[in-house]
């Protein structure tokens, strides 16, 4: 990703509370068994019971015991994950109380029985049914009559206007260009056979999470605004991998290909968890007249998650620090090579994004500072900063110093 600087917000991000997590899967439960599907001893139960463990303030951590290795490494990593779920869940519900596609029976049961996490679930079926009722949530919560009931994996009608789209999840850059072709033939098969050719339009929707985050995984971003942008670079990169492939929509009622990503974020200022859905269009090039038309009608439905939930908390201001002290007696263990490395040619060598640059101990406790954190200073630097560092090494050690203290705790 190209340097960027990103401001340091001042109020929180807008989020929902624990209770209104646990209210949606409650409701979810309910709406799911009233199906006749059994929910006890599920993944589902298990994420109810974690969020009602937060709400009454005990160890929620119990609840998936026996989990643990590289991906769940601390009580955040499992935050995140469990977020990543219920989030995912909360939007099929939206979609759900709006209207109950015919055929969501099986695709209910087929996600009740999958493995709490997608990192860890080796049958891809429950998650592959998950993704298909969250793109079919976002036609439902339009007012779209769905029907998942059909070998195409989503048919959503409108005043005579039908969208037949094929969902597709890849774990490879490869499985990506295989998927497309075996989805563009699929759609080609299904619109011809409807009756209502004419107004029938096509649609790919690709879930890329793991081709761009290898295990299903996180991403770190110090604000909203940069996780954001990580996860979009990723999605162009894909897309144009695709285009250099040379895989193109060509027949006019193929309207657009769907990349998305949904993967939890951890946000450094402020400190926060969020998930994010975000998407990238790749548009047919020769559409025209109807197809525009249908195009832009589409349009509505793809932008839906842009709508406000009424539920969120509302952001609260936040006071920035403007001063930062190092006592007498401050003792400063940078790593020499690599910051004598980068005041003369402002560039860092790659380094592993946890390892250490820096000790800082003041009154005899230490506080250790990383690679990662080095490269967002390093960024936000300003030419005149550089200068004056490049020609004062010891002033460098030091007020580059405070600057990291400033950017991991900026506010008081």
């Amino acid at each position: 990703m190209a340097e960027r600087s990103y401001p340091i917000p001042t109020q929180t991000l807008p989020t929902l509370s624990y209770k209104t997590h646990l209210e949606d899967l409650r409701e979810f439960v309910l709406l799911v068994e009233s199906l006749g599907i059994n929910v006890s001893g599920t993944r589902i139960a298990r994420y109810q019971d974690y969020y009602e463990a937060l709400v009454e303030g005990t160890d929620e951590e119990r609840i998936f015991q026996g989990i643990s290795g590289k991906i769940f490494k601390n009580r955040l990593d499992l935050e995140l994950y469990v977020l990543r779920e219920v989030h995912e869940i909360m939007w099929i519900l939206k979609g759900l109380k709006k209207h109950l596609p015919k055929g969501v029976e099986e695709k209910l049961n087929q996600v009740v029985g999958g493995r709490d996490f997608a990192a860890l679930d080796k049958d891809s079926s429950s998650r592959n049914a998950q993704f298909e009722l969250r793109i079919a949530s976002y036609f439902c919560q339009a007012g779209y009559s769905v029907d998942m009931s059909n070998p195409t994996d989503v048919i959503a009608t409108h005043d005579r206007t039908i969208y037949f789209v094929e969902c597709k999840r890849v774990t490879s850059f490869g499985a990506l260009i295989k998927r497309l072709k075996q989805a563009k033939k699929q759609l080609r098969t299904g619109l011809t056979r409807s009756i209502l050719e004419s107004r029938s339009f096509g649609v790919i929707a690709i879930d890329v999470t793991k081709v761009a985050f290898k295990y299903n995984g996180l991403t770190l971003g110090l604000t909203a605004d940069h996780t954001r942008d990580v996860i979009q670079d990723q999605l162009r990169e894909i897309d144009n991998g695709v285009l250099n492939s040379g895989f193109a929509l060509e027949q006019q009622n193929l309207l657009l290909t769907w990349l998305q990503i949904h993967i939890p974020a951890l946000v450094v200022y402020p400190h926060q968890c969020i998930t994010r859905f975000s998407s990238y269009f790749a548009i047919n090039k020769k559409l025209h007249g109807r197809s525009v038309r249908s195009f832009r009608k589409l349009q509505q439905v793809l932008h839906i998650g842009e709508v406000v939930d009424e539920r969120e908390i509302p952001p609260e201001s936040l006071n920035l620090r403007r001063v930062v002290s190092l006592p007498k007696g401050t003792v400063l263990g940078w790593d020499e090579e690599l910051l004598i490395g980068m005041l003369d040619s402002w560039k860092l060598g790659p380094r592993h994004p946890e390892h250490k640059v820096l000790d800082i101990e003041i009154d005899g406790e230490k506080t250790e500072f990383f690679y990662q954190e080095l490269c967002w200073l390093l960024y936000s630097l300003s030419e005149e900063d550089r200068l004056k560092y490049s020609n004062d090494h010891m002033l460098a050690r030091v007020e580059l110093a405070a600057k990291l203290i400033l950017q991991r705790s900026p506010y008081e």
